[in-house]
């Protein structure tokens, strides 16, 4: 099954067929020709990797949070150029904070990562807080 954002390009040459497991016969497709698969143009692919929760857990009313991004594309991301902006929800007995970290600066190589930290958080409350963090890319 392929998934992501690919460009077909090729030749009539041969016949094949493309399914994958659990597709219904209609979903499948075939062609007619030699087919290979190369990136999109400006396909870039930013992941959170992790989230570091705060080091203590006691009276924490000026927390740090980090997030790990990591560049999952084959090609370098100019941060510059394209922002790198990552999103904290900490829902939690202080009710729900948001705070967002912009990455502007930079360059990313594909398979490497920057930490995004943030502060302010109020953890100072006893009970669960759950902590989420997605980011995006301008561009």
């Amino acid at each position: 099954m392929m998934t992501g954002d690919y460009t077909i390009v090729g030749q009539a040459a041969r016949v094949g067929y493309l399914g994958g497991p659990g597709l219904p016969n209609f979903v499948q497709v075939y062609f007619d020709g030699s087919i290979s698969f190369i990136q999109a143009p400006g396909f870039t692919d930013i992941q959170v990797l992790s989230v570091t929760k705060p080091a203590t857990a006691c009276n924490a009313t000026n927390s740090f949070l980090s997030a790990l991004i990591c560049n999952k594309s084959p090609q370098n991301v100019n941060i510059a150029n394209n922002n790198v902006t990552v999103n904290f929800n900490v829902n939690g007995p202080n009710g729900i904070q948001t705070s967002n970290f912009t990455m502007n600066t930079g360059t990313m190589a594909p398979c490497s990562c920057l930490n995004a930290a943030i502060s302010g958080i109020n953890f100072s409350a006893s009970g669960k807080y759950i902590i989420t963090a997605n980011a995006s890319i301008a561009g």
